[in-house]
């Protein structure tokens, strides 16, 4: 679960919440299956790598360049949507401005990701499991309170774009083979993993998005706590304190996967490596004007497309046959039907 969480609620609903959330369902499974083909592809090579490395092996070396630009596109794009819902996660805590939550918040995740303080680490390896808890205690809310029916927007694809963006996690694969390496039927753990975060992932921004909807009504945002903050302070700062430890940890993880990119693929020594992953967040700053949605939809899941064809030509080397050339040739016309309807 990363940033895309806070701004599905607006984006669902605008686009009519029931058949938006079976439109979620199906990107789920597409994007099941892109999971699947990159464990494929991690576990049959050898080397630790990042999608830029995998590209090079397979694809030679216009592809692995290729996948740096669609990495970089994306990590700017997930590090803005971050910075700026961080930023204003602080703002409701704190009576600062924009500016000062701005300069806090890049200061913050600058700092915890050079220190890489343990303790730290632990508390936000949790934070999944209080996601849940959230969740479950918004729910519990919306449910003991009688509060208007979801009124139905008429259907269209304008979520696509932010659903692709919530729902991508492709980038931290590599991660979790790193930490099973060595155990017994990496590949099957690695497969399962994968699967079952997306799905549960799924399941969690559906009953977010639906507490969301009915306790913000008219007030609603597309960062989900500004409305909220209009209507219920007390839950707004409650999901502002988790989304500033969300937005906080998604941050460290992008700039760790950067990391990894230039030292393991483009052989960068250790220490320039981290000021490269540093400068990252820093240089968001220049897009800081953008609107949310178009951060996500537009610079995000525009990115992930590339990244989505690269994984599929890789596992086509892999694997030739008709059920991998039918289910990418799948892929790629739910990708582009998707991506025009929504323009």
């Amino acid at each position: 679960m990363g940033a895309g969480i806070f701004a599905l609620p607006y984006f669902l609903y605008n686009s009519n919440f029931f058949w938006s959330v079976i439109g979620m369902f199906l990107i789920a499974l597409v994007t099941a299956v892109v999971n699947i083909f990159y464990v494929q592809i991690i576990c049959n090579t050898q080397g630790d790598h990042q999608l830029p490395g995998y590209a090079k092996k397979y694809l030679g070396e216009k592809f692995k360049y290729l996948a740096l630009m669609s990495l970089i596109i994306s990590g700017l794009g997930v590090m803005l949507a971050c910075i700026k819902l961080g930023s204003g996660f602080i703002q409701i805590l704190l009576p600062i401005n924009s500016f000062f939550s701005v300069a806090f918040f890049l200061l913050l995740i600058i700092v915890g990701y050079l220190l890489k303080i343990k303790k730290i680490k632990i508390i936000l390896d949790y934070l999944p499991f209080v996601a849940i808890l959230i969740v479950l205690l918004l729910l519990q809310i919306v449910l003991i309170n009688p509060l208007p029916k979801i009124g139905l927007q008429s259907f269209n694809l304008a979520f696509f774009g932010v659903v692709v963006f919530a729902l991508s996690g492709f980038t931290v694969i590599p991660e979790m083979e790193e930490i099973l390496r060595g155990e017994k039927k990496v590949k099957i753990k690695l497969t399962w993993a994968s699967i079952m975060g997306l799905f549960l992932a799924f399941v969690v921004y559906v009953i977010f998005s639906y507490a969301i909807i009915k306790l913000v009504g008219n007030n609603l945002t597309e960062d989900s706590v500004t409305g909220l903050a209009k209507t219920s302070y007390l839950v707004a700062i409650i999901i502002s304190v988790f989304g500033l430890l969300a937005t906080f940890k998604g941050s460290i993880n992008f700039m760790n996967v950067f990391h990894e990119i230039f030292y393991r693929d483009f052989k960068v020594p250790e220490k320039i490596s981290s000021l490269l992953a540093v400068f990252l967040p820093i240089a968001t700053l220049l897009l800081f004007n953008l609107s949310f949605g178009s951060i996500l939809g537009g610079i995000g899941a525009g990115s992930i497309f590339v990244s989505t064809i690269i994984i599929c030509l890789m596992m086509f080397k892999l694997k030739k046959n008709y059920l991998i050339s039918s289910l990418i040739i799948l892929i790629l016309i739910v990708f582009v039907i998707g991506f025009v309807s929504a323009l």
